[in-house]
């Protein structure tokens, strides 16, 4: 969660928390901000996620089809999680890392 220090609340990106100061020191508070898709598959590409699928399946010289055998995801759709298209779930993420033996956050 990245953080905003503000006077005043202004247009946030979704996912931001929100600081405001007031006296001395800071208080926090959770903007309410609507999560629209073009935010969501910006927040996506810049993590970098299908990259870091990509990465590592290939590394264990491993095909999409025997990826989605080992988690239960189609090879279509590992194939659009890997070049964006889609949006994973925590419970995809997860399945996905045990594969490689990793912590799912090591993908985000």
């Amino acid at each position: 969660m990245r953080a905003i220090f503000s006077q005043s609340t202004t247009e946030l990106r979704a996912g931001w928390r929100v600081y405001e100061r007031v006296g001395g020191g800071s208080q926090r508070r959770d903007a309410k901000v609507a999560v629209d898709a073009e935010t969501t598959s910006q927040v996506i590409a810049e993590k970098h996620i299908g990259d870091r699928i990509r990465r590592l399946r290939l590394k264990k010289s491993m095909g999409l089809v025997e990826l989605g055998q080992r988690t239960g995801l189609s090879a279509s759709f590992l194939s659009q999680l890997e070049t964006g298209r889609v949006v994973p779930t925590l419970r995809n993420l997860a399945r996905i890392a045990m594969v490689f033996s990793k912590d799912f956050v090591v993908l985000l």
